[in-house]
């Protein structure tokens, strides 16, 4: 009891991860901030490099997610993917854990992601982390390239006691122009679009764009993080572009004047 108590002084988070144990959903109780069997997960680090390969953004996220684990047995955890998501990895600590698609879908303001689940076992008062990877191309909508981590799986959960705060940091290793950011959550039946601070750190190579996003007291994350940007192409194929769009107009040019 007494570690109980203690505990309840630790800043607490509403999850990433929709938490089953032998098929029912966590649901903390109102009456304590506390409740066990229970997760604990007061932040989140999310880490992204995306870069410009044959003209288009390939996004590579790995996200980081320390728990502690207060008498549970077994656990199963839902995540969200992007629709094309490729090479993707899970992990308790340092082990690799077996995962699979299920038949539920997260709805983003782009489109429905499909969901995976796994499955692990622990033992109680366990700290541990969660690590994921995965890579997938960054669509382009009205015009723009568009980046987007799911972050509000809160909002699919029934009852809030607990808080978060997200880190994320995204490494921009192509040039690029036209960047917005912004919290994207659905209320009253549609999306809306909120624009956030951010902070562009420049090392020698690229640049480092970091957000921090802190869910309300005792609640959770309820909204997505999108980017949007237009990526541009490296000095050195600019000449070379040049070259092929003046040859090719010397060519239309001469076969409509040709006798």
């Amino acid at each position: 009891m007494r570690r109980i108590l203690a505990l309840a002084k630790v800043f607490l988070s509403i999850f990433l991860f929709s938490v089953i144990v032998e098929g029912q959903l966590v649901i903390p109780a109102e009456a304590n901030p506390i409740p066990t069997p229970t997760l604990i997960m007061p932040e989140e680090y999310i880490n992204v490099a995306i870069s410009l390969i044959d003209e288009n953004l390939l996004a590579k996220v790995d996200g980081t997610y320390p728990f502690l684990n207060l008498d549970y047995d077994t656990v199963r955890m839902d995540y969200p993917l992007p629709p094309n998501a490729t090479n993707v990895s899970v992990k308790m600590d340092e082990t690799l854990l077996d995962w699979t698609y299920n038949n539920k879908n997260y709805s983003t303001v782009i489109g429905d992601w499909p969901m995976i689940n796994w499955t692990i076992s622990l033992t109680p008062f366990q700290n541990f982390t969660i690590k994921t990877y995965y890579e997938h191309h960054v669509p382009i909508i009205d015009g723009n390239y568009t980046f987007l981590y799911a972050m509000g799986t809160g909002r699919y959960l029934d009852t809030y006691a607990k808080e978060t705060t997200a880190y994320v940091n995204i490494r921009m290793e192509a040039n690029y122009t036209n960047l917005h950011v912004y919290t994207v959550g659905f209320t009253n039946g549609t999306w809306t679009w909120n624009p956030i601070n951010y902070t562009i750190i420049t090392d020698n190579t690229s640049d480092i764009i970091t957000v921090e996003v802190v869910s309300g007291p005792f609640a959770p994350l309820v909204e997505d993080l999108l980017i949007t940007t237009i990526p541009e192409f490296p000095s050195f194929l600019i000449l070379p572009l040049f070259m092929i769009a003046t040859l090719l107009a010397v060519i239309v040019y001469k076969r409509n004047h040709t006798v």
